[in-house]
């Protein structure tokens, strides 16, 4: 992730826009990295299962099998939601680099419930 983030920081300096902190982009990246994977859960039920009953999709074996491969928004949608969450588990520093910066300077921003 770190490289096409330098390449879109060194691009956009190029074309003209001010030049980014490199720390600074990926850091927001990966705050927007994980809402990104928790929002995208909305698709399950808001298009997903309008598109193919709940009944259907337990049926397939997995992601290779026929009926999930000929059902084109369910599998663009499920693949989504399963590669970010794939991804984020594979990295294993999400939840850290959230806990920090909620600890440090995302602390202005954050609710508290009491």
């Amino acid at each position: 992730e770190e490289g096409i983030i330098r390449c879109f920081v060194d691009e956009y300096y190029r074309c003209g826009g001010p030049k980014l902190p490199l720390e600074e982009v990926l850091l927001r990246y990966r705050l927007g990295w994980i809402t990104f994977c928790y929002e995208s859960t909305q698709w399950i039920e808001r298009d997903i299962y309008k598109r193919l009953p709940k009944e259907e999709i337990a049926k397939f074996t997995g992601v290779l099998d026929e009926g999930f491969q000929a059902a084109f928004h369910v599998r663009c949608r499920s693949m989504t939601i399963i590669n970010a969450f794939a991804y984020y588990l594979k990295r294993n520093h999400f939840k850290a680099i959230f806990d920090g910066w909620a600890s440090g300077r995302g602390s202005l921003y954050l609710t508290e419930y009491r």
